[in-house]
């Protein structure tokens, strides 16, 4: 699978470790579990409308563009997520995600 370092950074908010190093209020926490739930279902809802087995069936070009289409529509919900989280950390906490 291809890296999804937008999808990789919200998630990495979820672990009760890094919202420890972060600094995190109770409503962050709060909020930020409420962003990564959301990008894990919409995933989760991706990926149920992607026949792999079918996909494999088809010619290499054709193949390409299926991926491609399913890549897209990750990262559009990894950006997404992250414009959120984006919105709930300060400058400090945002930096020293942007560390982790």
């Amino acid at each position: 699978m291809r890296p999804m370092p937008d999808v990789d950074l919200v998630n990495l908010v979820g672990l009760p470790e890094v919202q420890k190093e972060l600094a995190l209020t109770e409503e962050q926490q709060r909020k930020s579990k409420a962003t990564v739930d959301q990008l894990q279902e919409q995933l989760r809802s991706i990926r149920e409308g992607f026949d792999f087995r079918e996909v494999f069936e088809l010619e290499p070009e054709e193949r390409d563009k299926k991926f491609a289409a399913l890549f897209a529509r990750q990262e559009e919900a990894g950006q997404k997520s992250l414009k959120e989280l984006n919105s709930l950390l300060d400058r400090k906490q945002w930096s020293r995600l942007s560390e982790l």
